[in-house]
């Protein structure tokens, strides 16, 4: 079957109300085998998300690691070292929720390699921006001072360190935003994770 655990029950769900509403009558205990057959099968598949519906474990639990691989400012702007076990361990845990379909969360959000690839976009990002601020300093500072100094060593000095300032200006003013950025995300996850152990664990106790 395709599509989400979540996308199947509603389409169920949504089978059974439009039934309904069309005078159209199906025995409930069908229904049921039919919503009991989906979980066995998703479960079949997921086992993960089987352990955490039978409460031997949670997301919110498996997500743990993540949360405290990022737990600080300086953890949460820094550029990662490659893991390869934990970014296993990210791919397997979301890839599970994910699949139950409560709350989307992108995985390469999270991993150390997806860090990395992000870090390396940001500073060509701050890059660009610094040229930018760095021609546009230099033009006006130039202006400024040819206008109302006369001091060459001075001007000649001061102006070959505008476009050094202008290219780590934004490196330096941008990065430290990576901390709330990241730190949104982790919020989401915790979010994702708990809704996620509701729903699996609501629909697994409903089961006749």
């Amino acid at each position: 079957m395709h599509g989400t655990l979540n996308e199947r029950i509603e389409k169920l769900v949504r089978f059974k109300r439009n039934s309904k509403e069309l005078g159209i009558s199906f025995d409930d205990n069908l229904l049921e085998v039919t919503r009991n057959t989906i979980l066995a099968d998703f479960f079949a598949q997921n086992k993960l998300a089987y352990r955490v519906a039978k409460r031997e474990t949670s997301y919110t639990e498996q997500i743990q690691p993540i949360l405290e691989k990022y737990n600080t400012f300086w953890k949460r702007i820094e550029t990662p070292e490659v893991d390869e076990s934990f970014d296993t361990l990210v791919n397997q845990v979301l890839g599970s929720m994910n699949a139950v379909g409560i709350a989307y969360v992108t995985s390469h959000t999270f991993t150390t390699v997806g860090r990395r690839a992000r870090e390396r976009r940001a500073n060509r990002t701050y890059l660009i921006e610094g040229g930018i601020l760095a021609v546009a300093l230099w033009a006006l500072i130039k202006g400024n001072f040819d206008m109302h100094l006369d001091i060459p060593a001075a001007y000649e000095s001061f102006t070959k360190a505008i476009p050094i300032l202008g290219l780590i200006a934004p490196y330096v003013a941008l990065k430290p935003l990576e901390s709330p950025r990241l730190k949104v995300e982790l919020n989401y996850l915790r979010f994702a994770a708990e809704k996620t152990d509701e729903f699996l664990r609501e629909n697994y106790a409903e089961r006749k």
